[in-house]
């Protein structure tokens, strides 16, 4: 890579040229299997100016957080993959193995989609809320829940 240029990002251009074509032409960020424990404020500016749809950010061992505040607000963003990222304590994995555009519905707008899942039970919503790191900013707003089509689904929690 170029180590001059200042964009795309370095942690964009030193995954090669596909990974930069992804990134500048179809607005999509690449960064599986990334090192870094959470995104610097430098390449989160990078992300809002470029008008990122997409992050993946599967497999990256080491992230422990993310600025969900910032990266909910980006109108743009419809899309973050966390699959397999060990470390993350939130959002809960219920929510990342529904894949990327669950997880920015239900940061965003608190909407859990269980849609057609294999679940015989509802997570606890309770610990659910408490698994969020404390200073989140967003809290635990979790609005609706979509249980359709979930056939094992026994019971329904009652308040």
């Amino acid at each position: 890579g170029c180590s001059s240029l200042s964009f795309p990002p370095q942690e964009v251009s030193e995954r090669g040229g596909r990974a930069c074509m992804r990134f500048l032409r179809e607005r999509r960020l690449e960064l599986r299997s990334s090192d870094f424990s959470t995104i610097d404020a430098k390449l989160l500016q990078c992300i809002s100016d470029s008008c990122v749809i997409e992050i993946d950010l599967s497999d990256s061992k080491k992230l422990e957080r993310l600025p969900f505040e910032e990266l909910c607000g980006m109108p743009h963003l419809e899309k973050l993959e966390l699959k397999r990222c060990d470390a993350l304590k939130w959002p809960p994995p219920v929510v990342i193995d529904r894949g990327g555009i669950a997880v920015m519905h239900f940061l965003r707008d608190g909407f859990l989609d269980l849609t057609a899942s294999v679940t015989t039970e509802l997570p606890d919503l309770n610990a659910l809320c408490k698994s969020m790191p404390p200073g989140g900013g967003l809290g635990c707003r979790i609005r609706e829940i979509d249980v359709t089509n979930c056939a094992r689904l026994r019971r329904l929690p009652v308040p």
